[in-house]
């Protein structure tokens, strides 16, 4: 029989037999011999009822509810401490786990891999659900994986009291230093790796022409890596008995030191991204480095605590950062949130500063906006042209006349770049991002006024383009089509296209809703990727390259090769802008046809001309009057949404 149940049935009387006989099972069954692997599934059991839902019907004088995460703790530390014979088999379990464990890589590859880039990360994360991992009961990062292998399992961890933690692990572990030597020796080792990968990853190319310009020798990196390991020298010496050669304390206020000038280099990395353009390979590098910062301070503070300061409650602070890391670890979305997000700012900030250009700030700039989106109107009915063109010849396939009409969008997009023109719907993709980076300025400041007035300039600078557009893009049409008509003899769009073009912008008949917000999402989509292109070109120093091209120069000469490169660096974003739109709306509805889906796109200015070339060839007395009506109500509906 059992010699524990009677001692959990006397500490909580009331207590299900279920209950009480499970909980000494599984203290009795702590493998003192045996292999590691029986030890982490014994680990396994004993947490999976500490975490157990079932209220326990404690006595009154317990310092913690029945009903609460710490109530089963609370009962194994005071049967651990009444029964010596259950007591002796757990510990003995416990320091074998430890002792034969390595911590190593707990402390210092968990949340810190580094094995390769971003995208050999994210392919790790994404195939660990498929592959199964392989037991590895000798690394204290696969048992603690095993033991809290969920959100929820982290979460009951928090919510029980540190002074309760303490009693658990001397409970389960003993009192002195003997237990825990192996981990503090390696943790002391932690800094050794991690010290040294700060300096590794510090001193990359990338990283050390966006710093401050220091020699190697003299780089915050490197003197943190060499104080990492003579701080940790000192601790090893002192574990052995042997006098250090500086006492720990006054290393690690060296140490801490030298992580604070590595912060400080990182935020002039930071900030010369800028002018240096950003991959994500190198946010990726730069938060590898901001974490491994993060780890040495919180070790150091393990194992040389601050005076007043309670050592179980860093080492605590410690083991739930290493275990909601390793938690993260294992999320695709949390690697692409941690590495994209500051691509994504800088992308953000190059649209912003193209978005400049189309908000006006007064009358003048705001006629001289109407002017040039009536050019990009006249230009507009010009393209719808050529886009009836390549309908009317009945070209066999889908693909061949959605590339033809891509073709068609992104030269015109293009042309009207180099003009200088303006097309309304272009024009809040770019405004968007400078709204985008103000607001970030204004949650900073919290001055939201400025805000607000550049919300009402950027307003009225749209509209100005949407009268600009629609007010050149209708009378262009028109004429064209008299043209044709003296020309041909007849009119440019036949009778049932033109039927079409009217039905196609009806509101309520057709998906055109639909059609233009998705259409707002392509515009929007085309300035992001023009952002990434103009970063890309920066990163690799493309301008650069461009202007010491050897060929170029002996063919051009240095000044005209110089300034080709800096044609290049002021209109990639705007040309590559352009091709990749034009692209998105001609190929949009071929793409989406392969899959079935009657997919199409509802721009404003292009709906407009083809309104009016519709109208030319039906006439007022052909035409329904709520046809037209509906018609018009969907092309301002196409032009907000867009």
């Amino acid at each position: 029989m059992s010699t524990v149940v009677p001692v959990i049935e006397r500490i909580a009387p009331g207590i299900s037999p279920e209950l009480a006989n499970e909980l000494a099972r599984c203290l009795e069954a702590a493998p003192i011999e045996g292999s590691l692997e029986s030890v982490v599934e014994w680990l396994d059991s004993l947490f999976d009822w500490l975490r157990g839902k079932e209220a326990l019907p404690l006595p009154r004088t317990a310092p913690v509810s029945g009903r609460s995460a710490a109530a089963r703790v609370w009962l194994v530390v005071r049967v651990l401490e009444s029964a010596p014979e259950a007591r002796t088999q757990v510990r003995g379990a416990v320091r074998r786990m430890l002792r034969a464990s390595s911590a190593l890589s707990l402390f210092t590859d968990t949340g810190r891999l580094t094995s390769g880039g971003f995208l050999s990360e994210a392919m790790r994360r994404m195939t660990r659900p498929l592959v199964p991992e392989a037991p590895a009961p000798g690394q204290l990062a696969y048992v603690v994986g095993r033991l809290f292998d969920d959100h929820g399992a982290a979460d009951w961890l928090d919510e029980i009291p540190l002074v309760l933690v303490e009693d658990f692990m001397r409970a389960v572990a003993g009192t002195g230093k003997e237990p825990w030597a192996e981990v503090r020796a390696e943790l002391i080792d932690s800094l050794d790796v991690l010290c040294t990968r700060v300096a590794s990853l510090g001193l990359t190319e990338d990283v050390r022409v966006r710093g401050s310009g220091h020699t190697v020798a003299a780089a915050p990196f490197m003197r943190a890596a060499e104080l990492g390991l003579w701080t940790a020298a000192q601790l090893r010496s002192v574990n052995e008995g042997e006098e250090p050669a500086m006492p720990p304390a006054e290393a690690k206020a060296l140490l801490l030191e030298a992580l604070a000038a590595c912060d400080h280099e990182i935020g002039v990395v930071v900030e010369h991204l800028e002018e240096f353009g950003v991959s994500v390979n190198l946010v990726y590098r730069l938060d590898q480095i901001t974490g491994s910062v993060d780890r040495v301070r919180t070790a150091l503070e393990v194992l040389i605590p601050t005076p007043g300061a309670t050592g179980a409650a860093i080492a605590l602070r410690l083991f739930s950062t290493l275990l909601r890391e390793q938690l993260r670890d294992r999320s695709v979305v949390s690697l692409i949130r941690t590495s994209v997000r500051q691509l994504a700012r800088k992308v953000i900030e190059r649209n912003g500063r193209t978005g400049e250009h189309y908000i006006t700030s007064s009358r003048a700039e705001w006629l001289g906006m109407v002017r040039s989106a009536a050019g990009g109107g006249a230009l507009t009915a010009l393209t719808i042209m050529i886009k009836a063109a390549i309908a009317a010849l009945a070209l066999p396939g889908l693909f061949l006349v959605g590339f033809l009409n891509s073709m068609n969008y992104a030269s015109s997009f293009v042309l009207l770049h180099v003009c200088g023109f303006t097309l309304a719907t272009k024009q809040p993709s770019m405004t968007a991002a400078r709204l985008a980076s103000l607001l970030g300025e204004a949650k900073g400041n919290r001055d939201y006024i400025g805000l607000v007035h550049e919300m009402a300039r950027t307003a009225r600078s749209q509209l100005a383009a949407v009268i600009g557009n629609l007010g050149a893009v209708i009378p262009t049409a028109i004429l064209i089509d008299i043209a044709w008509v003296t020309l041909m003899g007849h009119h440019f769009l036949g009778v049932e296209k033109a039927e079409y073009n009217v039905h196609s912008l009806d509101p309520l008949g057709t998906g055109t809703v639909f059609f233009a917000a998705f259409t707002g999402v392509l515009l929007w989509a085309s300035s992001v990727i023009a952002g990434s292109i103009e970063n890309w070109a920066v990163y690799r120093r493309l301008p650069d390259a461009i202007a010491g091209h050897k060929r170029l120069r002996r063919w051009a000469g240095d000044q005209r090769a110089a300034a080709l490169g800096g044609k290049v660096a002021h209109n990639i974003a705007g040309i590559s802008g352009s091709i990749v739109l034009g692209f998105l709306l001609g190929m949009t509805s071929v793409v989406a046809g392969l899959f079935g889906l009657p997919l199409e796109v509802r721009h404003v200015t292009l709906s407009t001309g083809s309104l009016a070339f519709a109208v030319m060839t039906l006439g007022p007395s052909a035409m329904a009057p709520e046809g037209v009506i509906r018609a018009a109500v969907g092309i301002a509906i196409i032009g907000m949404l867009n």
